[in-house]
């Protein structure tokens, strides 16, 4: 890995220092993985939050812990296994992404999630003319 300064790593530092003005972010119950970190941020590309209760949530091939918010949340709750290895649930289930990730997550999850309501609205609807 290279210490080569690059625009990247500049706009996640600044990004990051958000957090000091976040006391709610400051104490985390799990530790964080960097690859937990990647993954998550690339099933976040590729898929939507689906199957949404008040404490889980499926995105892709997961299904991810999102009730505890922020301190112990977007963990792996589950896990298809035909699709993953079997490696895969055990070691990412006490691992966290990073504080980044998270609120990138929530923000995501916020907006599925109304999506979700108003197709919902919208069939409620169509079932009452």
């Amino acid at each position: 890995m290279s210490n080569k300064i690059t625009y990247k790593k500049v706009c996640r530092f600044i990004l990051n220092l958000q957090f000091i003005f976040r006391p709610m972010y400051w104490q985390m119950n799990k530790k964080f993985s960097k690859e937990w970190d990647i993954i998550l941020n690339s099933l976040l590309d590729k898929y939507k939050f689906t199957n949404i209760d008040t404490h889980y949530a499926q995105l892709g091939p997961t299904i991810i812990w999102i009730s505890n918010v922020p301190y112990s949340c977007m963990h792996t709750y589950c896990l298809f296994l035909s699709t993953y290895d079997k490696e895969y649930y055990p070691k990412f289930s006490n691992v966290r992404p990073s504080r980044l990730t998270i609120i990138r997550c929530l923000k995501r999850l916020k907006l599925d999630s109304r999506s979700l309501d108003e197709i919902r609205d919208e069939k409620l609807r169509k079932l009452l003319k």
